[in-house]
């Protein structure tokens, strides 16, 4: 089976993934699975003084064109509760450059969901994530996540918490979303 994995870096310790960087994906149709892993604190950064954009969304919404044709199956790896940064400015104390402010995830929801909705083409025009720190039972891995999807139909809805009552993975128009805190190889093999 092939698999390429898409992060930030382009680094990632897989014996069986193709790593490409964000930045420079190669096409889905390469490869029977593509992973996109959306979790770096690197992403989520913005040198501006808005924290509804983030300085690679250029390469968000070149995915986001590549998954419109894509016919193979695709798994998109959102954040944890990660400190987004912004406001990139000259420290004259530090005589460097470093981020002003930042924000938890959780409370920049909006930000979240505008990428979700980037990434599939399509407004929801409803919260997809709420901040709910739960875990899941994966093929005996019990995996944390610190945010579960809203309003979604059993019908789209792929993993649940342990006590089923909250949503940590979807199928929505043919791409794969999970809060799962996915970080090495053996996860990304035991959600499959």
């Amino acid at each position: 089976m092939s698999i390429q994995f898409i992060n930030y870096s382009g680094i990632f310790n897989s014996k069986f993934f193709k790593v490409n960087k964000l930045d420079s994906p190669e096409s889905f149709n390469d490869y029977e699975i593509n992973i996109i892993d959306l979790s770096s604190e690197d992403i989520w950064k913005n040198n501006g003084d808005k924290t509804s954009k983030i300085n690679c969304m250029a390469d968000i919404k070149n995915i986001a064109n590549m998954l419109k044709i894509s016919k193979n199956k695709v798994l998109i790896v959102l954040p944890q509760n990660i400190k987004m940064k912004y406001l990139w400015i000259l420290k004259p104390t530090a005589r460097s450059y470093n981020y002003a402010y930042e924000i938890e995830l959780k409370n920049n929801i909006n930000l979240l969901n505008n990428i979700i909705e980037t990434i599939i083409g399509i407004e929801f025009g409803n919260s997809w994530i709420i901040y709910n720190k739960t875990s899941s039972n994966i093929n005996g891995n019990i995996i944390k996540s610190d945010f579960v999807f809203n309003n979604m139909k059993n019908s789209q809805s792929i993993t649940y918490n342990k006590n089923k009552t909250s949503v940590t993975s979807i199928l929505y128009v043919n791409k794969y979303f999970t809060t799962l805190n996915l970080s090495d190889e053996n996860d990304y093999i035991s959600f499959f």
